[in-house]
């Protein structure tokens, strides 16, 4: 199940990077330097936010949870390790940062310690055209 869910996820990044070229914004066009405004992340969720469609910006999909555990520990000492790592995963199209993206919030993973470098992975049903396929998606990780 894991390599078909695996699979679907890095189907729907390749299908991202396409968009990508044809002139439509996707996270390949993000750079490792750049950080979004803080007001790009949503505050802290509820559990009222579970199995509700949402457009969130700025979260970055990954297509396995422990890359998304990854970035956010690396996000608990600091902006800079987390780019790093992020920017690490980007290179192999294991993780990428998207302007906007349609979510359903299926289960919380993993939140980082502490209250000032926070982010947190969830497992989520993403929208990636026609298809809701399941990929682990981190919120707050490249927020100051």
């Amino acid at each position: 199940m894991q390599k078909e869910t695996t699979a679907v996820v890095c189907a729907g990044l390749g299908l991202a990077l396409i968009a990508v070229t044809a002139g439509a914004p996707a996270f390949a066009d993000a750079t490792v330097g750049v950080v979004p405004p803080a007001s790009a992340t949503l505050p802290a969720l509820g559990i009222d936010q579970f199995d509700k469609e949402m457009t969130v910006q700025n979260w970055i999909l990954c297509t396995t949870q422990a890359n998304a555990e990854q970035i956010a520990k690396a996000r608990a000492d600091g902006i800079e390790p987390a780019l790093k790592v992020y920017g690490d995963l980007q290179t192999t199209k294991a993780c990428g940062l998207f302007p906007t993206l349609k979510v359903i919030l299926r289960q919380s993973l993993y939140e980082s310690p502490g209250k000032e470098h926070h982010a947190r992975v969830y497992r989520a049903s993403v929208n990636l055209g026609s298809a809701w396929p399941t990929g682990f998606v981190v919120q707050g990780a490249l927020a100051e």
